[in-house]
């Protein structure tokens, strides 16, 4: 991996990071989400000008995905509404590789090495010292719900990119869905609070879309640059940063046995990847 690359994809773990953060202190998350969301719509009609439309069996996939990313927000929302970030995001976002990694086997045939299952011990005790000490029991199940769903749409996702012809079209159209599935979710559910709330959390909202799909547009393009599994496992050090931010900018207790949670967490997702 290139110091371009490594650069890259740090930067994207920080704006991942980042957009959370302001999610977690926003005053109204439903709709900060959607908001956030809607900036995907415009970034997708603008990457769908010069990239090939995806093949017809992919669609299922971007349908099937849409909806369960329905679901994570909802459990992402639940979780910060009741626990921490610098507990909730290390949960979520290092859960899910350890769930694939479990399921694999069963699934799709595939064992794991000596090395990775060193990973997903170590991960395993991030998490586990993550769960323990004063936090929410609500919280922490929410988390590792939404670690599920991220497990979900991560397979989904894979699946449909490989089917689509055109990774750059599929992404551009699960922007779109997702924006539009937010947008129409939040004005039916409370139409009038919705556009009071753009009123004036509007620049925030902007920050957080542009971060979001900043982020995950530089892990895609990373992808042509370097190798699939260490970029991805290098961008889930995001947990260690959600941590930092959680503990110096928003002041959540326990904070250095956090960020040291979090650091084997991160450890152990390199350690299964690279």
């Amino acid at each position: 991996m290139s110091i371009t690359v490594l650069l890259l994809v740090l930067s994207a773990a920080i704006m991942h990071a980042a957009w959370n953060a302001l999610i977690k202190q926003a005053n109204d998350r439903l709709f900060m989400m959607s908001a956030m969301s809607a900036v995907g719509i415009p970034a997708g009609f603008a990457f769908l000008a010069f990239a090939a439309a995806p093949a017809t069996a992919s669609w299922p996939y971007l349908g099937l995905t849409t909806a369960v990313h329905a679901g994570y927000y909802l459990f992402l929302l639940r979780a910060y509404r009741t626990g921490d970030l610098s507990q909730v995001y290390p949960i979520a976002r290092g859960g899910s590789p350890l769930l694939l990694a479990l399921v694999s086997g069963p699934l799709i045939g595939e064992h794991l090495s000596e090395q990775q299952y060193a990973g997903v011990l170590l991960i395993s005790l991030g998490l586990a010292s993550l769960s323990f000490g004063r936090g929410n029991v609500r919280a922490i199940l929410y988390a590792v719900g939404t670690a599920c769903f991220i497990a979900s749409y991560s397979a989904v996702d894979a699946l449909g990119v490989r089917l689509s012809g055109s990774a750059l079209g599929y992404l551009a159209w699960l922007w779109l869905l997702d924006g539009l599935m937010m947008i129409g979710f939040s004005t039916a559910y409370r139409r009038r609070p919705f556009f009071a709330f753009l009123a004036t959390g509007w620049k925030p909202s902007l920050i957080g879309g542009v971060l979001a799909v900043a982020g995950y547009s530089i892990v895609v393009w990373c992808y042509g640059l370097g190798t699939v599994a260490p970029i991805s496992a290098l961008r889930e050090t995001s947990v260690v940063f959600a941590a930092l931010i959680g503990t110096i900018v928003l002041g959540e207790p326990f904070g250095t046995r956090r960020v040291i949670a979090a650091t084997i967490v991160a450890s152990g997702i390199l350690v299964m990847n690279i």
